[in-house]
């Protein structure tokens, strides 16, 4: 029987870890994706994706374009939460290289 038992191992943290691990392993577009997941989370203080109870499964956060600051509410600036929001596209072909990012 042990050979034909294959252990699967998942690695990276639900909710970081890009959509594509599954099926082809990380990349450099894999960690695109998660920065964007922290870059999102240090803008807005809150989880670009988060863990629906009822669907069992990580979904976009219905809040995101929302940032919380001293007790105000703002819209955090157009470009960067387009930028952000590209690195967390779900097709890998679809976001910047870090270089771009950085640029």
């Amino acid at each position: 029987m042990g050979r034909y038992c294959h252990a699967l191992q998942v690695t990276g943290t639900p909710g970081f870890r890009a959509p594509e691990i599954m099926d082809v392993g990380w990349s450099k577009a894999a960690d695109t994706y998660a920065y964007g997941v922290i870059a999102w989370q240090l803008l807005t203080g809150g989880k670009p994706i988060i863990y629906d109870r009822e669907w069992r499964m990580h979904v976009p956060n219905p809040d995101l374009m929302r940032v919380d600051r001293a007790g105000g509410v703002e819209e955090v600036p157009r470009a960067l939460a387009d930028l952000v929001w590209d690195c967390g596209a779900y097709y890998p072909k679809d976001r910047p290289s870090m270089r771009e990012v950085c640029s």
